[in-house]
């Protein structure tokens, strides 16, 4: 079995050498595509990931000295698509010891990513 290509997408194409063959000293071929790197972590955050929810904790943070509001403590997560929301707002209830959370998506399709991610980071429960 050859090597596998880091780019399942793309099929791999040989750096070729000036006179237009195969060049020589390379074992394996050479694709277009870097390696990805690896983005998640299993148990840890980026840092930007840990400064967020260091500030969802502090925003939960009942004031000193005063009742919890009648409605609770509430929230919001604004970061950019693709930087972490799941992962800070699990780690963030996790953390918190939360027992029920809201989370709202705006799609079927992003409902059930979350859940996945949710699941992964170990809630259990209906979610709908």
């Amino acid at each position: 079995m050859g090597p596998v290509h880091p780019c399942p997408q793309r099929t791999p194409s040989p750096r070729t050498s000036g006179g237009g063959g195969k060049d020589p000293r390379l074992k394996h071929p050479v694709t277009s595509c870097r390696p990805r790197e690896t983005r998640t972590r299993p148990r840890g955050l980026w840092p930007h990931q840990r400064e967020a929810v260091d500030t969802v904790l502090h925003a939960l943070e009942p004031p000193a000295r005063t009742l919890v509001p009648e409605r609770g403590l509430r929230t919001q997560v604004v970061m950019a698509t693709g930087s972490g929301k799941t992962r800070v707002a699990v780690r963030s209830a996790e953390e918190l010891h939360a027992g029920r959370v809201l989370v709202l998506v705006p799609s079927t399709d992003l409902l059930a990513q979350t859940e996945t991610a949710w699941r992964e980071g170990g809630r259990r429960g209906p979610m709908f």
